[in-house]
């Protein structure tokens, strides 16, 4: 029987031919029939393949101009979550946090995306405020000194009843003493190790356990931050700049005549026989040569001008000493805000009115 007639169909033999059926203008591609009557069914249709049906599935959407659902979720092409990054079908816009997509083409999808997201409700992990990270860590929509979460915090401005920490560089109380100069950390272990004398003039810490610290000791009459410049070098080995002409000591045309500034005078001890090229060691550069730059016994992050806030904390040397993810933060020493340009590993000014290094605005 060659099912070439009508009476034919009526024969079971001859069902779905094409004699036999109504013609359909595309193959429904897993019924076994040739339904668009063109002699090829199913698979073997060219209408079928992009059927998920007639290809094995692939893990991901590899080609986005193929116009077939490589990886049968649905989606072809740049339709395809797949194909968000590819510069094919990627046009940038504002990050949208929960829609699957890469929206502004950064190869970052949604809350994987922490430059556009990272507080969006969808992706918010509710961290406690930091004050000085610049972000939103308790996504209520202000950060660092405008969430009142900040209010108390030194960093902001806020007063604490008494100096609460004895060695954080801030005036907790804000009442004009910072750590170990306040009289309320006389008891503080922090502060229970008292020097000879007010070896630091720079870093808000009473040193000595006098009561006074910085400019406020007569040990930093001699500094150049706490003194009117004199008419010359007076003191050629005292470390100072004492005429503020940016030459001291041995290094200063006006002590050239002077015992012990000449490396062949006889008896002359190591310390004399250091030509200082610095008043104070300051800068990456200073604190990680390797030299006593300013002839103080101690060099690099050793020396207090270096590590202004004392042994354990951060040195000016670009490392993060501390581990706190942040880089030479409240630890290079300076004069003007021009001093701190480039400083560590977030923008800073110069702190010059109170411990005279860079620190966060």
């Amino acid at each position: 029987n060659d099912c070439d007639g009508q009476l034919d169909c009526d024969d079971g033999d001859c069902t779905g031919q094409p004699i036999c059926m109504l013609c359909f203008p595309l193959e429904f591609c897993s019924s076994g029939f040739d339904e668009d009557c063109d002699g090829l069914f199913d698979c073997d249709d060219p209408d079928c393949d992009a059927d998920p049906a007639c290809i094995i599935c692939q893990p991901l959407e590899f080609s986005c101009f193929d116009g077939r659902d490589d990886d049968c979720d649905g989606r072809i092409d740049c339709g395809d979550p797949d194909c968000s990054a590819d510069p094919s079908c990627c046009s940038p816009s504002p990050e949208d946090c929960d829609n699957l997509r890469d929206d502004d083409c950064d190869f970052a999808v949604d809350c994987e995306d922490f430059d556009s997201c990272s507080t969006h409700p969808a992706c918010c992990m509710g961290l406690p405020e930091s004050c000085f990270d610049g972000f939103d860590n308790d996504c209520d929509g202000l950060f660092d000194c405008a969430d009142d979460d900040c209010f108390a915090d030194p960093f902001c401005g806020g007063c604490q009843p008494f100096e609460v920490d004895c060695g954080n560089a801030f005036d907790d109380d804000c009442d004009g003493l910072t750590d170990c100069g306040d009289d309320e950390c006389f008891s503080d272990p922090f502060c229970s190790m008292c020097a000879p004398f007010e070896f630091s003039c720079f870093d808000g810490r009473d040193e000595d356990c006098d009561g006074l610290f910085d400019c406020g000791d007569p040990d930093c009459a001699t500094d150049p931050s706490c003194m009117v410049c004199a008419p010359f070098e007076f003191d050629c080995f005292n470390g100072a700049d004492d005429d503020c002409d940016g030459l001291f000591d041995c290094a200063d045309p006006e002590c050239a005549g002077s015992p012990g500034c000449g490396f062949a005078d006889a008896g002359v001890s190591d310390a004399a026989m250091c030509v200082p090229t610095v008043r104070v060691e300051t800068g990456v550069a200073n604190c990680t040569n390797f030299a006593d730059d300013d002839c103080d016994t101690t060099f690099d992050c050793a020396d207090n001008d270096c590590t202004p806030f004392g042994p354990g904390t951060e040195c000016c040397n670009g490392l993060d000493d501390d581990g706190d993810g942040n880089v030479d933060l409240f630890t290079c020493r300076c004069r003007t805000n021009a001093d701190c340009v480039g400083v560590g590993s977030i923008s800073q000014v110069c702190w010059n009115q109170t411990y005279s290094v860079c620190g966060v605005r």
